[in-house]
């Protein structure tokens, strides 16, 4: 059960962010994006610190209709983290395949935690 799930911390969530807020500027049609807000709307974001940027703009938090600095309670936190490696595992199924297992998840998923740690380093 546990193989597939990410450790959905501040960096996990704000390159998940980042990712989601990209696609959603790719989708053209009212009703893909909707869909893409149903899903969304449940993940978690944080700022960071002065010197580290890991929050959406608030643009893309509206867009996104993700709360700032929303942390939920125990049941929400537990379906976010459900979510964020749903959305980890539709990642590294498209990396690797259908096939892919616990290792190429955890590339993903390390990949994540590295490339969150500041998103001003990918502008």
């Amino acid at each position: 059960m546990f193989d597939l799930t990410t450790i959905y911390d501040s960096r996990v969530a704000a390159f998940l962010n980042w990712v989601v807020a990209r696609f959603m500027e790719t989708l053209q049609d009212d009703e893909n994006r909707a869909l893409l807000q149903s899903i969304s709307s449940h993940l978690f974001t944080v700022d960071g610190n002065n010197i580290r940027e890991r929050g959406l703009s608030k643009e893309s938090r509206e867009q996104l209709k993700i709360d700032p600095l929303r942390k939920g309670a125990p049941l929400e936190q537990m379906e976010a983290n459900k979510l964020a490696s749903w959305l980890l595992r539709v990642i590294a199924n498209y990396q690797f395949g259908p096939n892919f297992g616990q290792s190429d998840f955890r590339q993903v998923d390390k990949a994540f935690f590295m490339l969150g740690f500041d998103l001003k380093q990918l502008k």
